[in-house]
């Protein structure tokens, strides 16, 4: 695919290689609920309204991604194993990321046309992303092959993932369970880290407005056939940030209460290799603790005192053997994850208020075989999973936990009868415990030239329940079915050295939609009645007409609606899906130095499932201003990072009722001498 930035690189003949699957031949290139009633709902359940939102009818978002790009770099590790799908992938290689050097990995999926990140506001806020219309539980989040989609919601927060420790990410559009399992029926996000083998350390040092600052370190060494890496990151917030607020008519100037942030992450990472066996194992803790400020209404905020705290571990072995036109690769990895919520003010549940907690436990394991015989590619693959939940905030049928398993088969493969064709065609096969057995299938093609690319692609996916949805008390519903998502992909690009473009129709059908429907006068509950519709175009064009300027523009055209049997709701927007998303950027890069300005803008919203005029969300914009230099110092590289996000300080909700930051200033100092030696093992 095109890309956001760097020069054109034209499209290669499609074949996946016998060791490390190349993907797509662009890869390198680089209705809202009702009004909530007063209920005894339980307040975490209401503090965390947002993420059940995300999975009822709600608020989908589209996605539309171009890849960025940059002079190509020798990456010495494999590279994760993204076939040919007939759909558009994007990859931020290692050298681009330290260019962009980001904090949050939302601020740079939201680089991308039609990527809509539902953000909460501020660093304490939520931060989940949608694709194609589709909300988050439909976009699976793979960090290292670990699932970091909670059981329980099924859904990840990207604020969680230190971003100074990834070292590549992927994004593929598009409908993919057939490959990677449940919850890929909008795309899959892939993150990677700490695999490529290097030597040298790296400090580095942040600060902004709003209280806000980073600590990151990275320690590598070899020895031998060893390779051993550390890395470590500590981000600060207050989060008080200013914001107009409408107060009966009268509008004043507020500070955003209870947003502040605590979070810390450490990883190791541990390589063999002799021959044609690779051994990786890598394992990570995080901690954080953050205030869960609410909306905030006539000047009052709700949830003004209330604390989460979250705790995860997770570790991941990989094993590799290759042989000449074959690879095996064997991964098992555990996860454990805590959540603790408090709010004193909710006195509700008793004189202390609600202090509600939840556990999660996951453990998995999977074998791949890899193979080419000739012009014919296949991929072979078996899974099991386990899943548990348990503590207080679920409450299943008077028990205080809930577990699952599923197990998997599939294959996939590749044929190129022409020099210039790849057709694909799999099936995934998956059982689970609670639910029966599924079918997962694809089927796809694509042909490319020197300057003219195509692809097509149908897939049908799976989304099974979350606990919450199965089993939250007073909310769940055990009989849930999973969801279903036909998921059609056609898509073209053109390309020469100094001008390329990409055009991507796609559509989405859902079916046994999971929606939170009342059932009593005060209570909730989850019923498979839903059905969604999402269809769109994409389109990106990029003008580099000299080599160190760089012009891009995107826009998405999306229309997700209700096709359920509501005559209120139905053929409506979906809340918080916006129709109309675009996006345009300089970039001019001299010497050492790069400067660049970013425009996104996202079209009007609806809060209510019925669009009527009270629920409209305004259209708004923000200019983003970057500047960036590398200078060689003491045997290393140290890099300087100044970001002046929302230059013009629009005032603008992405959610509503939570204000989002007007101007805001980063700065940031890195000092780095870690380099892959030359000799390193691919």
């Amino acid at each position: 695919m095109p890309a956001v930035s760097g020069h054109h690189v034209p499209h290669r003949r499609i074949r996946p290689p016998a060791r490390v699957h190349r993907g797509n031949p662009c890869r390198n290139c680089t209705a809202a609920p009702p009004r909530a009633r007063s209920s005894p709902m339980s307040p975490l359940l209401r503090a965390l309204l947002p993420l059940l939102c995300l999975m009822a009818p709600a608020g989908y978002a589209q996605e539309d991604t171009l890849t960025r790009r940059l002079p190509e770099v020798q990456v010495e590790a494999p590279a994760p194993a993204v076939p040919p799908l007939g759909l558009p992938l994007h990859r931020w290689s290692k050298a681009e990321l330290e260019r962009l050097r980001t904090w949050q990995l939302s601020e740079l999926l939201s680089l991308l046309p039609g990527v809509f990140v539902r953000d909460y506001g501020g660093a304490s806020g939520l931060k989940t992303l949608s694709l194609r219309g589709l909300g988050a539980v439909h976009t699976l989040v793979l960090w290292d092959g670990v699932r970091l989609n909670t059981p329980a919601q099924g859904l990840y927060d990207l604020g969680n993932v230190p971003s100074s420790v990834v070292e590549e990410v992927v994004l593929l559009r598009g409908g993919s369970s057939a490959l990677f399992g449940a919850n890929a029926g909008a795309g899959v996000l892939l993150l990677r880290s700490l695999q490529t083998p290097a030597e040298g350390f790296a400090l580095g040092l942040g600060g902004g407005s709003f209280g806000e600052w980073r600590a990151s370190a990275r320690l590598a060494d070899r020895f031998q056939a060893h390779a051993v890496q550390l890395a470590g990151e500590l981000l600060r917030s207050r989060g008080d940030y200013p914001f107009p607020s409408n107060q009966f008519g009268q509008l004043t100037w507020e500070r955003r209460q209870n947003a502040d942030r605590t979070a810390a992450a450490l990883m190791g990472a541990w390589q063999y290799w002799d021959g044609h066996t690779r051994l990786w194992l890598r394992s990570s803790a995080q901690w954080s603790v953050r205030g869960v400020p609410g909306p905030v209404v006539q000047g009052r905020v709700e949830f003004a005192r209330a604390r989460l705290w979250e705790r995860e571990w997770h570790t991941a072995a990989t094993l590799l053997y290759q042989l000449p036109t074959d690879e095996l690769h064997v991964l098992s990895w555990m996860r454990w994850s805590e959540l603790r919520y408090r709010d004193p003010d909710a006195l509700v549940w008793g004189p202390n208020g609600a202090d509600e907690s939840g556990l999660s436990t996951e453990y998995a394991a999977q074998l791949r075989w890899d193979a080419r015989r000739g012009q014919l590619s296949s991929t072979l693959s078996a899974e099991v999973l386990h899943e548990a939940l348990s503590g207080s905030m679920l409450k299943p049928h008077d028990r205080s936990s809930a577990a699952r398993q599923r197990a998997a088969l599939a294959a996939l493969g590749w044929w190129s009868p022409l020099p210039s064709l790849t057709v694909i065609a799999g099936l995934r096969w998956e059982l689970y415990s609670s639910h029966g057995a599924y079918l997962s299938p694809t089927l796809g093609a694509e042909w490319g030239s020197a300057r003219t690319h195509l692809r097509a692609s149908w897939s049908y996916n799976i989304r099974p329940p979350s606990f919450v949805e199965l089993y939250y008390f007073n909310f769940g519903n055990a009989a849930l079915r999973p969801e279903r998502v036909h998921s059609w992909n056609l898509g073209i690009e053109l390309g020469s050295r100094t001008l390329a473009a990409a055009l991507e129709l796609f559509t989405l059908l859902v079916t046994d939609q999971i929606v939170a429907l009342p059932r009593s006068p005060v209570f909730w509950s989850t019923f498979n009645v839903g059905r969604v519709w999402s269809r769109g175009v994409e389109a990106m064009l990029e003008f580099a007409p000299i080599e160190y300027l760089r012009l891009s523009a995107t826009a998405t055209w999306q229309r997700t609606t209700d096709q359920g049997t509501n005559p209120y709701t139905r053929g409506r927007q979906l809340p918080y899906t916006p129709q109309l998303l675009g996006s345009a950027a300089l970039t001019v890069r001299r010497a050492a130095v790069e400067l660049g300005l970013h425009l996104h803008a996202v079209g009007e919203r609806w809060s209510q499932p019925d669009n009527s005029p009270q629920s409209r969300l305004a259209p708004y914009a923000t200019l983003d201003a970057t500047a960036g230099t590398d200078l060689r110092l003491f045997g290393g590289m140290l890099q300087l990072r100044a970001r002046v996000h929302n230059v013009l300080g629009a005032s603008y909700e992405v959610i509503r009722n939570y204000p989002m930051p007007g101007r805001s200033v980063r700065l940031e100092v890195r000092w780095d001498n870690v380099r892959a030696p030359a000799t390193s093992a691919s």
